[in-house]
């Protein structure tokens, strides 16, 4: 086994529905032991 097994890409319209995607559903999957998510920051306007 790797670092990343399995790598997803996740979209939801705020932070609150991302939370519960990952503790709800993702975690829950049998053989999943730890995840990590990394979240995308859009660009500033300059």
């Amino acid at each position: 086994m790797s670092l990343y097994d399995i790598v997803v890409k996740v979209e939801a319209k705020d932070q609150s529905i991302l939370e519960k995607i990952i503790t709800k559903q993702i975690r829950k999957i049998e053989h999943i032991h730890t995840t990590m998510t990394l979240t995308v920051i859009e660009e500033q306007e300059k």
